[in-house]
């Protein structure tokens, strides 16, 4: 698996469904986890969601897990299993999943169109973006204490 697949949860579910033919959500996370990336289980179900939503993947089939723990009930849940949609292997929406969907959402939320938005610029490139101008000023002057001294923060309207 190559490095990109594995910063891209969207792209790993992919290669799995693949590789595998069907999967569930906790598998794709037992990965994540095992290649300690940063995505959570919940992010991971809110792609299969999602990728639902888009058609990119269907549900095959539903178990019902059953876990004893000692001195307490039996807790059961469902696992759903998903498939791959024929023809949706190549589709650039699993690039960005979210993205396709939410087409004119910025930073991720649909509420912050027409807001103001501090981007901070480390040697030239994009570190991170705030709508706080305050949070954007104490990361620039942590920054500079620890000696990175190229630091600019420039305000943009999304």
């Amino acid at each position: 698996m190559s490095i990109n697949v594995l910063r891209r949860p969207s792209l790993l579910i992919r290669e799995l469904l693949l590789q595998y033919g069907e999967i569930s959500p906790s598998d794709v996370y037992s990965v994540v986890r095992r290649f300690k990336t940063k995505a959570s289980y919940m992010s991971i179900l809110k792609l299969f969601k999602y990728a639902e939503k888009l058609g990119l993947i269907r549900k095959s089939k539903e178990k019902i897990i059953k876990r004893y723990r000692k001195g307490k009930k039996v807790i059961t849940f469902k696992r759903v299993y998903y498939k791959l949609v024929e023809g949706k292997e190549g589709d650039p929406a699993w690039n960005n999943i979210f993205g396709t969907l939410y087409p004119n959402a910025k930073l991720g939320l649909k509420y912050y169109t027409g807001r103001t938005v501090y981007i901070l610029y480390v040697n030239g490139k994009v570190f991170g973006k705030y709508i706080d101008y305050d949070k954007a000023e104490k990361l620039a002057d942590k920054l500079k204490t620890v000696g990175i001294t190229d630091v600019q923060i420039v305000s943009s309207t999304i």
